[in-house]
């Protein structure tokens, strides 16, 4: 990869957990994505180093199964790992690739629906993900919490990811004891979308992914930052009583174009739809 070559490959913690993964996903990119100019990175972590060359980013899919030991593709694109922010080449996509997907994975867009009796679930990023656009993460929690408040009394699970625990723990007694109705939690895993969130009457979030799969199945999504991949099917706090029923079929298709398997990764398909060229 020109000067900066594929050995800064640089992969999630996680995945540099699994041996198998991380090879599988370097050795796509080696024969796929070893273009001179660009340097391949995992999610938000490669953009805390400033670059004078453009970014191929992997991050995990939204689709398919959370299981790493099962996991053969990943979201490519240039930049940034947040569609509002990279380029993925992803707009007004056909429905062949979210087509192939709900067939691999076996689901589909499920019907929205409405549980009054069910609590707002608000989904906290990865601490340092609000830091890299600018936000403290605690000033985002009380302030989304509040603008909730303004319009709801309704109880609210605050959600931190099982990575950032000792964030939640340095936070959640503060939330606690500002508002009423809140409790937090830090999950054994993070849902997916096979899972059910029936319990919930919405979901709130800065860009987390959790979102997608909400809205997958049919639960009123609320985003606060415009970068996230929900952001176009997702509703204004201020409508939280009454959320707004988005069309999710052209989202849907349109963010299939950016998941690719190794398999397209390592033969060119990913290069040549980001309009990328070897020399």
């Amino acid at each position: 990869m020109g000067n900066t070559g594929l050995g800064k490959m640089i992969l999630h913690s996680t995945f540099n957990k699994n041996k198998r993964y991380q090879k599988e996903l370097s050795d796509a990119c080696l024969y796929g994505l070893d273009i001179p100019g660009y340097d391949v990175g995992w999610g938000a972590k490669c953009l805390n180093k400033k670059q004078s060359y453009r970014m191929i980013v992997c991050d995990s899919p939204f689709l398919g199964p959370r299981d790493i030991n099962k996991i053969k593709h990943a979201r490519v694109g240039l930049d940034h790992h947040l569609e509002g922010l990279g380029y993925f080449n992803n707009q007004d996509k056909p429905s062949d690739r979210a087509e192939m997907f709900m067939n691999l994975f076996d689901f589909k867009i499920k019907p929205y629906y409405y549980n009054d009796k069910g609590h707002i679930l608000l989904v906290v990023d990865r601490s340092g993900l609000y830091k890299s656009l600018g936000y403290e993460p605690d000033v985002w929690i009380k302030d989304t919490i509040q603008s909730i408040r303004n319009y709801t009394d309704r109880d609210i699970e605050v959600r931190f990811k099982n990575t950032d625990v000792n964030f939640a723990r340095s936070i959640k007694n503060d939330i606690i004891d500002l508002f009423n109705n809140v409790f937090v939690t830090i999950p054994d895993r993070m849902m997916d979308v096979y899972d059910d969130f029936k319990d919930y009457f919405c979901v709130v979030v800065f860009t987390s992914n959790l979102a997608v799969s909400a809205a997958i199945n049919g639960c009123p999504v609320f985003v606060t930052n415009r970068n996230s991949w929900a952001s176009r099917v997702g509703n204004n706090i201020n409508n939280i009583n009454e959320p707004k029923l988005i069309d999710r079929t052209q989202w849907l298709y349109n963010l299939s174009y950016s998941i690719w398997s190794f398999d397209e990764i390592a033969n060119g398909t990913v290069a040549k739809h980001l309009n990328l060229k070897k020399d």
